[in-house]
């Protein structure tokens, strides 16, 4: 992410931090203490935690704001700030043609985390995604920019943790997403993360709770 980078070190320059805290010691006793299964995470976890610290630092900045988040890529979903959204259809849909589990599975090369309970699955441009009544979950690989949205001033945008792994979570006013081929529609309020090299969108009529929720049971499969 060259683009946060760069505006990330323009901000520090600017702002007159406070005095840095004593972490010494929460650092050493971090070290010392047993590794666990989760633990073997905890390096990502770590460096994401410094990178949701600094975006929320720079977003207490009002002119920093929308530099930072004029662009900010996560796996393969890149998110643009935009003062107006274009006017976009508003229906959500599932992009592509519906197909068999066994066809989407072997159309892409990363295994599918199969949910529970979906109504049908749909294949596109390296997209496989999964539909219910209310909502969608679209996998794809992380390692290029399939996805694209912009999103305005009146939406949310938010850095978490997503079960150990880098998330994104945007709420709010609807946001536009731009899917390969052209096609573009307005989105609701969205979970983003990336696990192992594959990117995970789940969207729909979802607090951000019930969207972690849904990503936690997705993580054992």
């Amino acid at each position: 992410m060259p683009d946060l980078d760069l505006a990330l070190k323009q901000l520090g320059a600017d702002l007159d931090w406070p005095r840095e805290p004593e972490l010494a010691a929460r650092v050493v006793a971090g070290l010392r203490a047993p590794r666990t299964r989760r633990g073997l995470r905890r390096p990502l976890a770590l460096a994401f935690a410094v990178l949701v610290l600094a975006v929320a630092v720079a977003m207490a900045v009002p002119p920093a704001r929308s530099a930072i988040l004029d662009f900010f890529g996560i796996g393969g979903v890149e998110i643009r700030r935009v003062e107006t959204v274009p006017q976009l259809p508003a229906e959500r849909a599932a992009p592509g043609i519906r197909v068999p589990l066994r066809e989407a599975r072997n159309s892409v090369d990363f295994d599918l985390a199969v949910p529970e309970g979906y109504r049908s699955v749909h294949f596109t441009a390296g997209i496989v995604t999964f539909v219910w009544a209310d909502r969608l979950l679209m996998e794809l690989r992380g390692d290029e920019r399939l996805l694209k949205k912009v999103a305005g001033q009146s939406s949310r945008i938010e850095p978490l943790d997503v079960d150990g792994y880098p998330g994104v979570w945007i709420e709010g006013a609807p946001h536009g997403l731009y899917l390969p081929g052209g096609e573009a529609r307005l989105a609701g309020n969205t979970l983003i993360w990336v696990r192992d090299g594959v990117t995970y969108r789940l969207e729909g009529d979802l607090t951000r709770a019930r969207a972690l929720a849904l990503a936690g049971s997705l993580a054992s499969r």
